[in-house]
């Protein structure tokens, strides 16, 4: 039988925390209109065409457009889309959805791509593929959800991916690096699969709010869960930052109002019938923190055209 609920008390808003309009400042796109419209241009034809054509050169000597290539101009689709969705939820923007669901079908494809072959030099992240499976589960694809996320599973203990043979195959699965909300993630989903038990690194296990949610999310107590709940939006916002000499799990900035880990939760919740609490927090009360009806899989031109051409197999155990 599951242990009583533990009472963690919320610890508050980080003071720091930037507040919507200036965070819709400081947010910036990252690409211009001409370098996003070429990678839009490379993916259509990389679906047309497949690997092989030039794409510029350097040093006088040609670039050939390669699956690496493609990787890239696949997370920049990825990224723009999620800024303009973003952007527009904490705008108050109709039509944000849309670029949302967007962003997370490139991210998904691109993600799981570079995690299919060795990109030499290529340093792949535990954050950002886990960033995407949390939004994938949340939007109701949990299939892909699922097979991504094994595939992370999998490749923990993985060495030699990149650079050299004693490095793993996630640059930032380390204590180091600070990846303990998205580890938290994959420890949330392998507990909803009953996928084999691994042993986690001792600095996985060190946050109590986690490991709390981990035993009780099942929990039909809602109130408990409520403080849990709480406690976790509080934790987002003290690790949602960058700079300086120490690492926070949202050092990203697109993620700092995205408060995937709790929404997951209440997904799974809601899969299996349970009640979620009502969370009166400032993560929550934007449209990123409200659970989505469940939608279709996201397709279009590029990904009908590219996909077929790097559909990785699924894993299994």
């Amino acid at each position: 039988m599951p242990s009583s609920i533990p009472q963690i008390v919320p610890i508050g808003v980080r003071p720091q925390f930037t507040r919507v309009k200036d965070y819709l400042k400081s947010y910036k796109r990252g690409f211009d209109d001409e370098q996003y419209q070429r990678k839009l241009n490379n993916l259509q034809r990389y679906a047309a065409e497949g690997e092989g054509f030039v794409d510029g050169e350097y040093d006088g000597e040609p670039i050939i457009f390669n699956f690496s290539g493609a990787v890239f101009e696949m997370m920049g689709v990825y990224w723009v889309t999620r800024w303009l969705a973003v952007q527009g939820a904490l705008r108050g923007v109709a039509d944000w959805s849309i670029h949302w669901r967007r962003s997370a079908a490139y991210g998904h494809w691109g993600y799981r791509m570079e995690l299919e072959k060795e990109m030499d030099g290529y340093p792949r992240t535990i954050k950002h593929n886990v960033f995407n499976i949390a939004n994938c589960l949340v939007l109701g694809w949990q299939e892909w959800a699922i097979q991504h996320a094994k595939q992370i599973y999998l490749g923990l203990d993985r060495r030699g991916v990149f650079y050299n043979k004693r490095d793993r195959m996630f640059i930032d699965y380390n204590e180091t690096w600070h990846p303990r909300t998205q580890v938290f993630i994959l420890r949330l989903i392998a507990d909803w699969q009953g996928w084999p038990k691994r042993s986690w690194e001792k600095w996985v296990l060190d946050e109590p709010i986690f490991n709390a949610l981990i035993e009780h999310w099942r929990t039909p107590n809602v109130g408990a869960l409520k403080s849990l709940l709480l406690a976790a939006c509080d934790r987002h916002t003290h690790e949602s930052r960058s700079g300086g000499s120490s690492k926070y799990d949202m050092e990203k900035v697109g993620f700092w109002y995205d408060p995937f880990e709790i929404v997951a939760v209440m997904k799974l919740r809601q899969l299996h019938g349970l009640e979620n609490p009502v969370l009166d927090h400032l993560l929550m009360n934007t449209p990123l923190g409200k659970l989505p009806d469940p939608t279709p899989l996201y397709t279009d031109d590029l990904l009908d055209g590219g996909v077929p051409r790097i559909r990785p197999t699924p894993p299994d155990f």
